[in-house]
């Protein structure tokens, strides 16, 4: 399937109020249609590059290279992360995750919001679309505090996904 976007039914009702404005979902085939054809066109367009877990860290991660075993070819990159915290601290912690690139010759970066819990389970999750130059990597990193007897441990899941021009 080629990726032919196409425009949204935007006449096309999707949802009905009753005489008490209570909404009523009424997608009908139309909406159907637009939204599968859209989540196929996407999936035909991207070509996941790697997937990593980074499991029950406990200090920062270095700047991590997210490539296959070389440097990638210039273009468009998605790269999404969920961090999320496996082991709280005793008193307080936080992580942050920063994904970095290089375009035109320049360092670039996006750093996520800062995960300050001490919640088992407790996430931050986020996608970064990267314009990055050839023979040049994609880079994650996270910075880490933790106080108390007890060490707070994250897992860090990451996928990176060239995204055709």
């Amino acid at each position: 399937m080629s990726f032919n976007p196409q425009p949204i039914p935007s006449r096309t009702p999707i949802v009905a109020f009753d005489s008490a404005d209570k909404p009523t979902w009424i997608a009908d085939e139309t909406w159907q249609r637009y939204w599968r054809d859209q989540g196929e066109a996407m999936e035909v367009r991207t070509e996941r590059i790697k997937a990593a877990i980074f499991e029950e860290l406990h200090a920062e991660l270095g700047l991590t290279p997210l490539d296959t075993q070389e440097a990638l070819s210039p273009g468009l990159y998605r790269v999404s992360y969920y961090v999320d915290i496996a082991v709280p601290a005793t008193t307080s912690s936080d992580v942050t995750v920063e994904v970095s690139w290089t375009r035109l010759g320049l360092p670039q970066s996006d750093t996520g919001t800062i995960l300050n819990s001490n919640i088992l389970g407790d996430y931050e999750s986020k996608t970064v679309v990267a314009h990055i130059d050839g023979g040049t990597f994609l880079n994650i990193s996270a910075t880490y505090n933790s106080v108390g007897a007890t060490p707070m441990r994250y897992t860090l899941r990451v996928t990176v996904e060239r995204i055709p021009s």
